[in-house]
């Protein structure tokens, strides 16, 4: 999946499932994130502070609750229990 634009990371908000839900965000070893396709991203939705790979072990993004909903926060990816799929419209 790819957010393009504030009115995308609404949906997403409004329709995922469970607290913590990937999406598709990865760091590469140039440190900066990647949509799981490998394109660069655009537009981002990350909290205040975010992200901080803290412990330097942080290397997937999602979108979670627990600050401002809708904001992205970075992760250990082994800590995130959902996810967010694309749809194609065809």
């Amino acid at each position: 999946m790819k957010i393009s634009s504030t009115a995308e990371n609404k949906f997403v908000l409004q329709n995922k499932k469970g607290t913590n839900a990937w999406l598709g965000l990865q760091r590469g070893s140039d440190h900066k994130f990647r949509w799981a396709d490998g394109t660069p991203v655009v537009f981002t939705a990350w909290s205040p502070r975010e992200p901080n790979d803290s412990g330097g072990v942080e290397d997937c993004g999602h979108m979670w609750n627990a600050r401002i909903p809708g904001t992205w926060n970075d992760a250990q990816c082994s800590m995130l229990s959902g996810y967010v799929c694309e749809k194609s419209n065809n």
